[in-house]
């Protein structure tokens, strides 16, 4: 149901970094403490999709990378904030949490965002539209409309640009953040995380995996890497045979340059 949405997505540029971007930004680049409780909310989201559902559908509105880390960013600012507030979260209602979620970072990520008709649509009827925009409101509510914040997506594309690989390279980044979206152990902050996905891709890619350019811009180290780059490439090892294999089915198809496909790198030839 909410599962089609993973394969929607579509990458999108992003020009500021960590070191030339307002202090803002940076500020709000904190490491997630909320990743159980989001666990019981992933199956949901990133599940193979139903039968039921029309392969068009998957590709009708185009959703960015983007849209999708920010929807996870809001379940999980919104599951913290619930539960401070004494809220009770019933497993019934994780999937309309997502909905919701992903319909405000669509509208403020998407120049033409799905409506809740959609949404209604995609979960099957099983929430009406009504209720769909009143759960909307609720999460608003909750977060106190703070609703940005910056994520792996949007580090992704600046980090990039600094280290001037390829198409491939690119799109193995993009692989590699949305494959830590399912990870409960990964907690340490998005640019952190970021930096380490791109890492593994350079070494992918037969490159040398850190270079004095990337840690002018990133403000990491590679010894500061080396914990979470190990626990990336294990999840990449791993991601054909999990439950949750939606984003490794996205990836493999030839408009991602079936970087899923790939053959990973060995400890050994990880560089440290």
């Amino acid at each position: 149901m909410m599962a089609i949405l993973t394969d929607w997505l579509v990458g999108k540029p992003f020009g500021r970094g960590r070191r030339d971007g307002p202090k803002r930004l940076q500020s709000i680049d904190q490491p997630n403490t909320n990743k159980p409780s989001r666990t019981r909310f992933l199956p949901f989201v990133l599940r193979s999709p139903p039968p039921s559902l029309p392969p068009e559908l998957t590709t009708e509105y185009g959703l960015s990378s983007t849209t999708l880390h920010h929807a996870v960013r809001l379940v999980d600012a919104y599951l913290l904030a619930s539960g401070k507030k004494g809220l009770c979260m019933l497993r019934s209602d994780l999937q309309l949490l997502g909905c919701s979620c992903m319909l405000i970072s669509s509208k403020l990520h998407e120049i033409h965002p799905p409506s809740p008709d959609d949404f209604e649509y995609i979960s099957d009827h099983t929430y009406t539209r009504g209720r769909i925009i009143s759960f909307e409101l609720e999460v608003c509510d909750v977060l106190e409309f703070r609703l940005t914040g910056v994520t792996c997506s949007e580090w992704g594309e600046h980090y990039c640009k600094v280290s001037g690989g390829g198409e491939k390279e690119r799109m193995q980044v993009r692989y590699l953040t949305e494959l830590t979206l399912l990870d409960m152990n990964i907690r340490s902050k998005p640019s952190l995380v970021t930096a380490a996905c791109v890492y593994l891709a350079r070494r992918m890619e037969g490159r040398v995996g850190w270079s004095k350019d990337l840690e002018h811009h990133t403000g990491y180290g590679k010894e500061e890497l080396r914990e979470l780059v190990g626990k990336i490439a294990g999840i990449r090892e791993r991601a054909e045979g999990s439950a949750l294999k939606a984003v490794w089915c996205k990836y493999k198809a030839k408009k991602f340059g079936e970087v899923s496909l790939r053959v990973g790198v060995m400890e050994e030839d990880l560089g440290f």
